[in-house]
């Protein structure tokens, strides 16, 4: 029996799940991060941290304290995942 949530945090749920997934497929090691809703993953000394909130998948932006930018859509975990590999790996995954 399929089971159908229209709730915000299933869906959060599902989308952190999604990354997480496709992070690993790609060789990486993610966690959850401290803050509800965020994922880590480091690679070496690289460290990324990136959370999901009502308008996507957001990134704090560098020399700027308290600013986010965000770098994916919701739904859009597979391409995030990619471009963190990349980033990452400092290589096409």
């Amino acid at each position: 029996m399929q089971r159908k949530t229209n709730s915000p945090a299933g869906t959060s749920d599902l989308e952190r799940c999604a990354l997480l997934s496709a992070l690993r497929r790609r060789g990486l090691a993610p966690r959850e991060g401290t803050e509800s809703g965020s994922v880590t993953v480091e690679f070496g000394y690289r460290m990324v941290t990136v959370r999901l909130t009502d308008d996507g998948w957001t990134r704090a932006v560098s020399g700027q304290p308290g600013s986010s930018a965000i770098v994916a859509r919701r739904g859009h975990e597979e391409d995030l995942a990619r471009q963190l590999a990349r980033e990452l790996l400092d290589r096409l995954p």
